[in-house]
Protein backbone atom coordinates (compact mmCIF):
# COMPACT_ATOMS: atom_id res chain seq x y z
CA UNK A 1 0.00 0.00 0.00
CA UNK A 2 2.81 2.45 0.93
CA UNK A 3 4.60 1.72 -2.33
CA UNK A 4 1.41 2.39 -4.29
CA UNK A 5 0.95 5.73 -2.49
CA UNK A 6 4.55 6.67 -3.30
CA UNK A 7 3.99 5.88 -6.98
CA UNK A 8 0.88 8.08 -7.01
CA UNK A 9 2.80 10.92 -5.36
CA UNK A 10 5.65 10.60 -7.88
CA UNK A 11 3.16 10.67 -10.76
CA UNK A 12 1.53 13.82 -9.35
CA UNK A 13 4.91 15.48 -8.92
CA UNK A 14 5.86 14.65 -12.49
CA UNK A 15 2.60 16.15 -13.76
CA UNK A 16 3.35 19.31 -11.79
CA UNK A 17 6.80 19.56 -13.34
CA UNK A 18 5.23 19.50 -16.80
CA UNK A 19 3.32 22.68 -16.00
CA UNK A 20 6.07 24.52 -14.16
CA UNK A 21 9.26 26.20 -15.27
CA UNK A 22 12.35 25.61 -13.13
CA UNK A 23 14.61 28.58 -13.89
CA UNK A 24 18.21 29.05 -12.78
CA UNK A 25 17.29 32.32 -11.08
CA UNK A 26 14.22 33.20 -9.00
CA UNK A 27 13.16 36.01 -11.28
CA UNK A 28 12.49 33.80 -14.30
CA UNK A 29 14.09 31.70 -16.99
CA UNK A 30 17.70 32.32 -18.13
CA UNK A 31 17.73 35.35 -20.39
CA UNK A 32 19.93 38.03 -21.92
CA UNK A 33 20.90 40.35 -20.29
CA UNK A 34 21.83 38.53 -17.05
CA UNK A 35 19.42 38.76 -14.13
CA UNK A 36 21.65 41.43 -12.52
CA UNK A 37 20.99 43.78 -15.45
CA UNK A 38 17.89 45.36 -16.92
CA UNK A 39 16.27 44.66 -20.24
CA UNK A 40 17.42 47.52 -22.44
CA UNK A 41 16.21 49.08 -25.68
CA UNK A 42 15.81 46.43 -28.36
CA UNK A 43 18.05 46.44 -31.45
CA UNK A 44 16.66 47.68 -34.75
CA UNK A 45 14.61 45.03 -36.50
CA UNK A 46 13.57 43.32 -33.25
CA UNK A 47 10.54 43.81 -31.04
CA UNK A 48 9.22 42.34 -27.82
CA UNK A 49 6.12 40.20 -28.31
CA UNK A 50 3.89 38.26 -25.95
CA UNK A 51 3.61 34.58 -26.79
CA UNK A 52 0.35 32.94 -25.76
CA UNK A 53 1.30 29.32 -25.15
CA UNK A 54 -0.59 26.08 -25.52
CA UNK A 55 -1.82 24.64 -22.21
CA UNK A 56 1.06 23.64 -19.89
CA UNK A 57 3.62 24.51 -22.58
CA UNK A 58 5.47 27.44 -20.96
CA UNK A 59 8.50 25.29 -20.08
CA UNK A 60 8.71 23.73 -23.53
CA UNK A 61 8.40 27.09 -25.28
CA UNK A 62 11.07 28.63 -23.04
CA UNK A 63 13.37 25.74 -23.95
CA UNK A 64 12.66 26.37 -27.64
CA UNK A 65 13.59 30.05 -27.21
CA UNK A 66 16.86 29.09 -25.50
CA UNK A 67 17.75 26.66 -28.27
CA UNK A 68 17.04 29.29 -30.93
CA UNK A 69 18.94 32.00 -29.05
CA UNK A 70 15.89 34.22 -28.58
CA UNK A 71 15.98 36.59 -25.62
CA UNK A 72 12.92 35.73 -23.55
CA UNK A 73 11.43 36.16 -20.10
CA UNK A 74 9.15 33.80 -18.20
CA UNK A 75 8.51 35.32 -14.75
CA UNK A 76 8.10 32.62 -12.11
CA UNK A 77 7.37 32.33 -8.40
CA UNK A 78 7.88 29.55 -5.88
CA UNK A 79 4.97 27.27 -5.14
CA UNK A 80 4.86 24.54 -2.51
CA UNK A 81 3.21 21.22 -3.34
CA UNK A 82 2.42 18.63 -0.69
CA UNK A 83 2.19 14.98 -1.69
CA UNK A 84 1.24 13.04 1.41
CA UNK A 85 4.18 13.39 3.78
CA UNK A 86 6.43 14.91 1.14
CA UNK A 87 6.79 18.63 0.42
CA UNK A 88 8.33 19.89 -2.82
CA UNK A 89 8.94 23.36 -4.18
CA UNK A 90 8.49 24.25 -7.83
CA UNK A 91 8.84 27.45 -9.81
CA UNK A 92 5.40 28.26 -11.17
CA UNK A 93 4.83 30.72 -14.07
CA UNK A 94 3.45 33.96 -12.66
CA UNK A 95 1.25 34.41 -15.74
CA UNK A 96 0.26 30.89 -16.87
CA UNK A 97 0.05 30.64 -20.62
CA UNK A 98 2.25 33.65 -21.44
CA UNK A 99 5.91 34.26 -22.22
CA UNK A 100 7.73 37.43 -23.31
CA UNK A 101 10.10 37.12 -26.27
CA UNK A 102 12.37 39.56 -28.11
CA UNK A 103 11.64 38.41 -31.65
CA UNK A 104 13.49 39.39 -34.82
CA UNK A 105 10.83 40.86 -37.11
CA UNK A 106 11.71 38.49 -39.95
CA UNK A 107 11.46 35.42 -37.69
CA UNK A 108 8.15 36.28 -36.00
CA UNK A 109 6.19 34.02 -38.42
CA UNK A 110 8.62 31.18 -37.63
CA UNK A 111 8.03 31.63 -33.90
CA UNK A 112 4.25 31.83 -34.34
CA UNK A 113 4.24 28.51 -36.20
CA UNK A 114 5.85 26.69 -33.28
CA UNK A 115 3.62 23.90 -31.98
CA UNK A 116 3.75 25.31 -28.44
CA UNK A 117 2.49 28.77 -29.51
CA UNK A 118 -1.24 29.43 -29.58
CA UNK A 119 -0.87 33.05 -30.67
CA UNK A 120 1.70 35.82 -31.04
CA UNK A 121 0.58 39.15 -29.61
CA UNK A 122 2.43 42.24 -30.91
CA UNK A 123 3.19 45.00 -28.41
CA UNK A 124 2.86 48.65 -29.50
CA UNK A 125 4.12 50.24 -26.27
CA UNK A 126 7.58 48.65 -26.25
CA UNK A 127 9.03 51.03 -23.66
CA UNK A 128 6.21 50.40 -21.20
CA UNK A 129 6.59 46.64 -21.53
CA UNK A 130 10.36 46.81 -20.98
CA UNK A 131 9.83 48.95 -17.87
CA UNK A 132 7.20 46.54 -16.57
CA UNK A 133 9.48 43.51 -17.07
CA UNK A 134 12.39 45.22 -15.32
CA UNK A 135 10.28 46.17 -12.31
CA UNK A 136 8.73 42.72 -12.16
CA UNK A 137 12.09 40.94 -12.32
CA UNK A 138 13.58 43.13 -9.58
CA UNK A 139 10.62 42.36 -7.30
CA UNK A 140 10.87 38.62 -7.94
CA UNK A 141 14.65 38.54 -7.52
CA UNK A 142 14.45 40.06 -4.03
CA UNK A 143 11.76 37.59 -3.00
CA UNK A 144 8.72 39.83 -3.07
CA UNK A 145 5.41 38.01 -2.61
CA UNK A 146 3.40 38.80 -5.72
CA UNK A 147 -0.20 37.85 -6.44
CA UNK A 148 -1.82 38.12 -9.85
CA UNK A 149 -5.23 39.74 -9.41
CA UNK A 150 -8.12 39.79 -11.87
CA UNK A 151 -8.23 42.82 -14.15
CA UNK A 152 -11.04 44.83 -12.60
CA UNK A 153 -11.91 48.35 -13.67
CA UNK A 154 -14.77 50.82 -13.52
CA UNK A 155 -17.69 49.75 -15.67
CA UNK A 156 -16.87 46.03 -15.59
CA UNK A 157 -19.42 43.48 -14.45
CA UNK A 158 -18.06 41.19 -11.76
CA UNK A 159 -19.03 38.35 -9.47
CA UNK A 160 -17.81 38.00 -5.89
CA UNK A 161 -16.24 34.52 -5.90
CA UNK A 162 -15.24 34.19 -2.25
CA UNK A 163 -15.89 35.68 1.17
CA UNK A 164 -19.14 36.69 2.90
CA UNK A 165 -20.50 38.39 -0.24
CA UNK A 166 -19.90 35.37 -2.47
CA UNK A 167 -22.33 35.15 -5.38
CA UNK A 168 -23.13 38.86 -5.70
CA UNK A 169 -23.03 40.06 -9.32
CA UNK A 170 -22.91 43.72 -10.22
CA UNK A 171 -21.19 46.50 -12.13
CA UNK A 172 -18.15 48.18 -10.61
CA UNK A 173 -18.76 51.93 -10.48
CA UNK A 174 -15.79 52.87 -8.31
CA UNK A 175 -12.59 51.37 -6.88
CA UNK A 176 -11.12 52.56 -3.61
CA UNK A 177 -7.68 51.02 -3.32
CA UNK A 178 -7.48 47.25 -3.21
CA UNK A 179 -10.01 46.58 -0.46
CA UNK A 180 -13.22 48.53 -1.11
CA UNK A 181 -15.33 48.13 -4.24
CA UNK A 182 -18.41 50.23 -4.92
CA UNK A 183 -21.02 48.05 -6.61
CA UNK A 184 -24.23 49.17 -8.25
CA UNK A 185 -27.28 47.21 -7.12
CA UNK A 186 -29.54 47.63 -10.12
CA UNK A 187 -32.81 46.36 -8.68
CA UNK A 188 -32.63 48.92 -5.84
CA UNK A 189 -31.10 51.68 -7.97
CA UNK A 190 -28.56 52.12 -5.22
CA UNK A 191 -24.80 51.84 -4.85
CA UNK A 192 -23.07 50.14 -1.94
CA UNK A 193 -19.46 50.21 -0.85
CA UNK A 194 -18.45 46.65 0.00
CA UNK A 195 -15.22 45.79 1.87
CA UNK A 196 -14.25 43.23 -0.76
CA UNK A 197 -10.63 42.58 -1.70
CA UNK A 198 -10.10 42.66 -5.44
CA UNK A 199 -8.67 39.15 -5.28
CA UNK A 200 -12.19 37.98 -4.30
CA UNK A 201 -13.70 39.26 -7.58
CA UNK A 202 -14.00 37.56 -10.92
CA UNK A 203 -14.98 39.26 -14.19
CA UNK A 204 -18.23 38.27 -15.85
CA UNK A 205 -18.26 37.52 -19.56
CA UNK A 206 -20.09 40.07 -21.63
Amino acid sequence: MERQVEKQEDAAAEAARETMETPDAPGGTPSVPPDSEDFGPHPEGMHWVVLHTRPRAEKKLAQFCREQGFVHYLPCRKKLHVYGARRREFMNPLFPGYLFCLAPDQRAPFIKQNRYVANLLPVVAQGELIGFMNQLRRALNVGEELDVLPFIQKGKRVRVISGPYKGIESEVIELRGQSVVVLQIEILQKSVALPVDISCLGPLKD
